[in-house]
């Protein structure tokens, strides 16, 4: 007897029987066909691979600009607010905004006398979210050269094009000589 399940990927509701099944850590998981079930696997490995990054990203700050030791526990403030940038930002823009201005906030952290973890949080803050604009911006001017060049490079040029068909090439089906279709550089 068939029972209602729901699509893992469009929620979409139908029966056991008709959906496509999958084991995911041991708990079936129904898909409305084979397709969907590989778009889930797709989005999870993306948010696997954003989500390493973004811890990647973290370590690095804790190792390079507050020079932590391993096993210390990291300002909340801190997650906090990198978490407020990578929600409009990308990694890579946050994690170049952070190493453009690592010398400074290293400086800050190493010989400013702050009261807190949380002062000092604050300030390396206010110095990345006062330059990230101007890196993400850069970003996007070369993103956009990258997409330019792509562009360029798959446009066809019709005029030489044109240039190649017009001039016809006769052929004649007694002549077995086929130089005159051989480059003259041989």
């Amino acid at each position: 007897m068939a029972r209602k399940v729901k699509c893992t990927y469009c929620k979409k509701e139908g029966t056991n029987e008709t959906f496509y099944k999958e084991i995911i850590k041991d708990k079936n998981k129904y898909f409305c066909n084979h397709v969907e079930f590989e778009l889930f696997e797709m989005n999870e490995a993306k948010k696997k691979a954003e989500k390493e990054e973004r811890n990647d990203l973290m370590q690095w700050i804790m190792d390079e600009i507050y020079e932590y030791e391993t096993g210390m526990v990291f300002p909340k403030t801190l997650n906090g607010r990198v978490s407020k940038l990578l929600n409009f930002y990308p990694v890579q823009v946050v994690k170049e905004t952070f190493v453009n201005n690592h010398e400074v906030l290293s400086w800050a952290i190493k010989n400013k006398d702050f009261a807190s973890e949380f002062h000092a949080t604050c300030y390396v803050m206010t110095i990345v979210e006062g330059s990230v604009n101007d890196i993400y911006l850069e970003f996007k001017r070369k993103q956009s050269q990258i997409e330019k060049i792509d562009v360029t490079v798959n446009k066809v040029d019709v005029d030489l094009y044109d240039e190649i068909i017009s001039t016809p090439t006769i052929v004649s089906k007694n002549n077995k000589d086929i130089s005159q279709f051989l480059d003259d550089d041989l």
